[in-house]
């Protein structure tokens, strides 16, 4: 069922000060204003449209507070990087020190990779020593076999004086790899 409502139209007063609202409204948005009532269907407009033209201009000033909220603090950015009377300009960040820290972070990560490698290799050979003395422990063989079984598989490193700082070969012709116990162990050279 459609809902009946009282159209009631403004008056040549009210119509003025609607035009005025409008015209203000327009001006603000820098929109051209027609006159109230002189559209072509013959139309008129409501008494709601006060109510809506409040609205409007309630946006329209919160808008407007808004915009200058914005440019003051685009303002003050731009006076806190270009300097001002009281504080200087702020000072450029220089590259040079950016790449410098970053070249030096690299050769850092890559002067550490050696000796982590020589940490693992040393944690495996105490591994190999702790599985041969578990071994040594439940053997029950003779002194024969026990010495057949002397051989220890540990990996040696040779120490070499460089005389600038390089990185280990990780190639396979730099590698040799040794097996014992079914654990496969690769060693720089």
């Amino acid at each position: 069922m459609e809902k009946k409502t009282k159209k009631a139209f403004l008056s040549g007063s009210d119509r003025i000060k609607g035009q005025a609202v409008l015209d203000e409204i327009f001006k603000i948005m820098g929109l051209c204003s027609f006159p109230l009532g002189a559209e072509k269907s013959g139309c008129k407009i409501f008494v709601g449209i006060e109510r809506f033209i409040e609205k409007v201009k309630l946006i329209l000033i919160k808008t407007k507070l808004r915009l200058e909220l914005r440019k003051n603090k685009d303002l003050s950015l731009i006076k806190y990087i270009t300097g001002d009377a009281e504080n200087p300009p702020l000072k450029p960040h220089f590259i040079k020190s950016t790449s410098a820290i970053n070249e030096a972070r690299r050769l850092v990560t890559q002067l550490s990779q050696p000796l982590a490698d020589i940490s693992q290799l040393i944690n495996d050979n105490l591994f190999i020593l702790q599985r041969h003395q578990e071994n040594f422990d439940l053997n029950t063989d003779t002194l024969e076999e026990l010495k057949q079984k002397l051989y220890m598989p540990v990996i040696n490193l040779q120490v070499i004086t460089l005389t600038q700082p390089v990185t280990v070969c990780t190639a396979k012709k730099c590698a040799e790899v040794y097996k014992s116990y079914r654990i496969g162990l690769n060693a720089s050279q």
